[in-house]
């Protein structure tokens, strides 16, 4: 079974948890989500790549929920692995 590690508890407690920092826009960003997660979830990952990462490559893994690295694990690796030899 899957469920949220105690430090999203605390997340909800910080009045700052969706502010998105900001990096280096050079730097390679791979965002990646599920096409099941909760509708909160999409809109801050939406926020993110229409944000400061509008160059970040955006992966959803349709039939996945909010944990595609513990349900597809192997499409999760495989995106993963393109994308940083892409980057290199």
């Amino acid at each position: 079974m899957v469920s949220n590690a105690p430090t999203f508890v605390g997340m909800l407690d910080d009045p700052d948890w969706a502010l998105v920092p900001i990096l280096d826009s050079e730097v390679p960003v791979l965002l990646t989500d599920g096409g099941q997660s909760p509708a909160w979830l999409r809109v801050i990952v939406n926020a993110i790549k229409d944000g400061p990462y509008r160059t970040a490559r955006r992966v959803t893994f349709d039939s996945a929920g909010h944990a595609p690295h513990a349900t597809h694990s192997q499409e999760l690796a495989a995106v993963v692995r393109h994308f940083v030899n892409a980057s290199s």
